[in-house]
């Protein structure tokens, strides 16, 4: 993703397009960040799963090494998700501003990363979310889960961090690289061509 945005920052200069310049480097920031925190999530989510699948015959000597560790584990695992999160929204949040900081990027979508970080981390005893009960798990397959527990009430459902970052990359990438054509319209030099 960084990659693709420091062409869009290249373009634009080359271009002589007006952007805020502090707003592209705290979305650079904020884009290492995300990638860091889910790099680290997914390192932890790999260490838990050694742990827990790791076996004794003495069940103490199983619980004095492997408990506390996976307690450590299964939170750090949690913090590096929330913190993608909170990353990745920062980054929605400047992308779309109606000043336009970042001219043709406020297109930008990331519905996964919005859903999860509204309504499963920062309001979800919300009448939209109603996801009162804090839980955490993860899948292999999933990634990390908010809000997972078992409440019929409950009107939101997380898809996990491995669909959202998915999207949320996906979605960056095919809106940064759209951004090409457009300043290309700007400055029709060949050196631009997207």
């Amino acid at each position: 993703m960084r990659t693709y945005f420091d062409v869009y920052v290249r373009r634009m200069q080359f271009s002589k397009i007006k952007f805020d310049e502090d707003a592209a480097q705290e979305v650079k920031d904020r884009l290492w960040q995300a990638e860091y925190a889910l790099t680290k999530h997914n390192e932890y989510i790999n260490k838990y799963r050694s742990a827990t699948e790791s076996s004794s015959d003495d069940i103490n000597e199983y619980i004095k090494r492997n408990l506390n560790a996976n307690e450590d584990l299964f939170n750090n695992g949690k913090f590096y998700a929330e913190s993608f999160y909170y990353f990745s929204f920062r980054i929605y949040k400047i992308l779309s501003r109606k000043n336009k900081p970042l001219p043709f990027l406020e297109t930008f979508k990331c519905p996964g990363v919005l859903m999860t970080r509204n309504h499963l981390i920062e309001h979800p005893e919300g009448a939209d979310s109603n996801a009162k009960k804090y839980s955490y798990s993860f899948s292999y397959e999933h990634g990390a889960l908010l809000r997972t527990a078992n409440d019929s009430n409950q009107k939101v459902r997380d898809k996990g961090s491995v669909f959202n970052a998915k999207e949320f990359r996906e979605n960056f990438i095919k809106t940064v690289r759209n951004s090409y054509k457009e300043i290309s319209k700007e400055n029709p030099h060949p050196m631009l061509r997207a």
